[in-house]
């Protein structure tokens, strides 16, 4: 499965990528990526830890299982929570239903 990295820089270079990401990590005070990183990250050599790969899931407004090549359904977690709680109520109204 191939990851979605190269696909969200949209056009960017990889250096134009990580001078905006790393724009917006460091106005939270995280630290900063390499372009070095955003290189391995593309090719797969390398993987973003947790912690980075739920930040660029909110920065990207996509699933981290999209970032990852797992999906091509571009969800973020907002958009997955609510798609599970209609899941939920409609099962539950169902549920309901047969008592």
């Amino acid at each position: 499965m191939k990851n979605k990295f190269r696909e969200m820089r949209a056009g960017l270079t990889q250096k134009q990528m990580v001078k905006v990401i790393n724009k917006e990590l460091e106005s939270s005070g995280s630290a900063g990526i390499t372009t070095a990183t955003w290189s391995r990250w593309e090719t797969g050599a390398n993987e973003p830890s947790k912690e980075m790969y739920k930040w660029l899931s909110s920065f990207f407004k996509v699933s981290v299982a999209y970032l990852k090549g797992i999906t091509d359904t571009q969800m973020d977690f907002e958009q997955l929570t609510h798609e599970y709680d209609l899941l939920l109520a409609d099962d539950f109204v169902v549920y309901m239903m047969l008592i």
